[in-house]
């Protein structure tokens, strides 16, 4: 996936917007251009859950993992680089940014279809609810331990490689629902007594759309939940993901319940809505862009640069400023720029002259072409030149297809070496 990502030609673009909980924010990008990564998570199998999903893994899994991740992470902690702006999912997203990059961010939380869920005029409010996947991480068997215990009615929605062993541990009071259509979904939620979320989330949808159902949610108190339940007010919040815990908050709540205002609750959940998400993304991506587009690089006609054509550029321009102080040694020699003829634009210097050839361009105009305009010695700043042409002075910049052939392709070792043999030990004159 990293490779294919990197495959992607986005040079035309002068924005990009990654949203990713994996590898999206490799893509390479033109030099001018502003990337905003809209992170969900950093790639948890790599970073804080790595060990959970080994030790959950089989023998060859596992043994894969140890071999692959650390250059995985590698590979992660780079692309993170090429980013100019995160943008993370909740507070709790951006303290792993900051933890596996080292990068601030700012956050924006997701969209949440509050307008799809109402209150009910007359809510039932005889059974508690848990909606998710049946999963160990989101620790559903928090809800059906402490309902069980105390006897409370619990409704459980959702499907997972955790649903035997949840039917077996539970008791009498609670009943599985399995998959439920959107519109069983919002009955059951605008109805319940109130959500259980015992998990741990990198934001969190399920608690907002109760809250948008008027509903209060029993939460665990760390990841996203942070961001979005407020206790006393919206809902519950337990410290330890253990039973006890869990028991302790139900029980809480069920004292003062009658604290908890639907209006207002709901209220609360409407500022987490899709308008509110557009104007609040908008809002970054045009800082970012305020902020970012005094660091972008000198226009070069839109064509990205590599280093050594900046680096020909630099020397170019430094020998025209010498040429141009009119000493003794300047005059005795007359300096002139070829260039080819797709070369779109024409530099302009005081001292050197620029003559365009009348065709030809790439590689093969450099061996034929130019060798024959090229009337006395050459200067060639950018490693290759024309191996027909025997007065030359050739600025060689990759020895390390030398020190490292392994980082090249077997083709261009081959040309680059027999190109460099021509060369080696001749002197300019």
């Amino acid at each position: 996936m990293p490779s294919a990502l990197e495959e992607l030609d986005l040079t035309g673009y002068d924005l990009v917007i990654s949203s990713e909980s994996g590898p999206a924010k490799g893509v390479i990008t033109h030099p001018n251009a502003v990337h905003v990564c809209y992170c969900h998570s950093p790639m948890r199998y790599l970073w804080d859950q790595y060990h959970t999903y080994r030790g959950n893994a089989g023998r060859l899994t596992r043994l894969f993992m140890s071999c692959t991740m650390p250059f995985l992470r590698a590979w992660d902690v780079s692309s993170a680089a090429r980013v100019d702006r995160f943008i993370a999912n909740s507070s709790f997203i951006a303290r792993r940014i900051a933890k596996a990059y080292r990068r601030e961010s700012t956050v924006v939380f997701p969209p949440v279809d509050t307008d799809a869920f109402t209150l009910a005029e007359h809510p039932t409010c005889d059974f508690y609810l848990y909606t998710g996947q049946l999963v160990p991480y989101k620790r559903v068997d928090l809800a059906v331990a402490a309902c069980t215990r105390l006897g409370r009615r619990l409704i459980v929605v959702g499907t997972g490689p955790e649903s035997q062993r949840l039917r077996a541990m539970a008791g009498p009071t609670v009943e599985f629902k399995g998959w439920a259509s959107f519109e069983e979904l919002k009955d059951l939620t605008r109805n319940c007594r109130a959500l259980l979320f015992p998990g741990e989330e990198d934001f969190g949808i399920v608690p907002l759309e109760a809250m948008a159902s008027g509903r209060p949610v029993i939460a665990y108190g760390s990841g996203g939940a942070l961001d979005t339940v407020v206790e006393g007010e919206t809902g519950v919040f337990f410290h330890e993901q253990t039973e006890a815990a869990l028991t302790e908050a139900i029980e809480r709540f069920e004292s003062d319940e009658q604290r908890f205002d639907p209006q207002a609750i709901r209220a609360h959940a409407r500022g987490f809505g899709r308008d509110v998400f557009r104007g609040r993304l908008k809002s970054a991506i045009d800082e970012a862009l305020r902020e970012l587009s005094g660091r972008r690089l000198p226009s070069t006609g839109d064509v990205p640069q590599t280093g050594v054509q900046r680096y020909a550029g630099e020397i170019t321009r430094t020998l025209d400023a010498v040429l141009a102080r009119d000493d003794a040694a300047a005059r005795r020699l007359r300096w002139e720029m070829i260039l080819p003829a797709d070369c779109t634009a024409t530099p302009r210097f005081e001292a050197i002259a620029v003559r365009r050839a009348p065709r030809g361009h790439g590689h093969l105009w450099e061996q034929t072409v130019l060798p024959a305009m090229a009337r006395g010695g050459l200067l060639n700043l950018a490693n290759l030149g024309p191996l027909a042409h025997g007065r030359q002075i050739v600025c060689m910049h990759d020895a390390n297809v030398f020190l490292e052939p392994s980082s090249y392709s077997r083709c261009f070792r081959l040309a680059y070496r027999a190109t460099f043999r021509s060369w080696r030990g001749a002197s300019a004159r």
